[in-house]
Parts: structure tokens; sequence; C-alpha cells
């Protein structure tokens, strides 16, 4: 099993249907004694575009879960499709994050429904590290997260996986913040 550094990478999102995109790093071997070298790649930003009735062609791979998905409506279904759709290709040998709805609930808690996406040619599991929430070089959230293989499973190559991650309130800096445009940030490692 190999352990690997995502190292910093960052997907910008415009909600409200308005635009995704992301922005991703390549990943390196962690070595001991090594710190690996960020580098980053620009991937693309898309618009979102009107939702449309009728089965939705197939160009991206996305799934639930172990567990999940199950209570998900063809029409949800249809509008996910659509989203991964538009990313296009996972950037190759990258992780990335695309997050397409954001908000905050009335305890205070910060959510975040993204694609877990993998550009990777094999299988990836245990994804874990901090994930940053920033809006305008501000962050409004920041905590560690971990997708683990029981819940998250393994994430195969060129698929992605819908995920939600939670920020509680001791985690949320900002209340309140637009959540229009906003990036998250992180250092991530996964095993394959």
């Amino acid at each position: 099993m190999a352990s690997y550094l995502i190292t910093r990478w960052l997907a910008p999102v415009i909600i409200g249907g308005v635009a995704l995109g992301a922005v991703g790093c390549g990943s390196t071997p962690v070595a001991a004694g090594h710190a690996p070298q960020p580098t980053v790649h620009i991937v693309h930003r898309v618009q979102a575009k009107a939702s449309h009735s009728g089965p939705v062609p197939v160009y991206q791979e996305y799934t639930f879960g172990p567990g999940y998905g199950q209570h998900v409506s063809a029409r949800e279904k249809n509008r996910l499709q659509r989203l991964v759709n538009q990313l296009g290709n996972p950037p190759h040998n990258a992780i990335t994050l695309n997050g397409f709805e954001a908000g905050y609930q009335h305890n205070g808690a910060l959510s975040v429904l993204l694609f877990v996406r993998n550009g990777y040619d094999y299988p990836i599991w245990g994804i874990s590290g901090r994930i940053r929430l920033e809006e305008h070089h501000q962050i409004l959230a920041a905590a560690d997260f971990t997708f683990s293989p029981t819940q998250f499973g393994t994430l195969d190559p060129g698929v992605s996986e819908i995920w939600e991650i939670t920020f509680q309130p001791s985690q949320v800096y900002v209340q309140h913040a637009t959540l229009h445009t906003y990036q998250l940030v992180s250092d991530l490692t996964f095993s394959h």
C-alpha cells in the first residue's frame, strides 16, 4: 500500500447554477525526509446549463458512497449527471474536489456537497487531511476530514463520487458569507 500526499489543490466554485470549476495539484509519493513540491494545474471552469427532462447521456461516471443514493430521485440523478458531465475528465494524476452546493445550517454548521474525483489510473481509498473553505482569500471554515474506506469506499480511476462535508459550528470562522464563490483548499493523503 503506497501513501501519497496531494498538495494544496483548490476547487473554485460558483454555486447557484452559475459556474463550476477546479484547480488541482499533482501528487507525489511521500518519502521520509522529503517534502513534496506542489504543482498547480488549472483544470477548467464550466457554465451550468438549464435543467432538461429526459435521459441524460453519461460522459463522466459518478457514484454515491456505499449504501447511499438509493433514495435519490431520477430527476436529481439527472441533475448530478449534467453537473459532472460539464466538468470533463478528472485531471490526470490528481484528486480534485468540485463543490456544487454549500450552505449554512440553522445550528451554525456549514455543509458542502461535492464531487471527489480520481484522476489516477488506479483505485484510491483512505483520503484524509485538512480542508479549508475560503471566499475572497478569507478563511470561512477549516477542519480535518477523513473519507474512510468503510463509509466512502474505494474511488475507481476516472470516477467521481458525491460526498458531503460539514464544518461544525466551532470550525466555522465566518457566519453568513455569501458563498457565491469559494475555494476548497487542502492538503490530503490517500492510499492505493
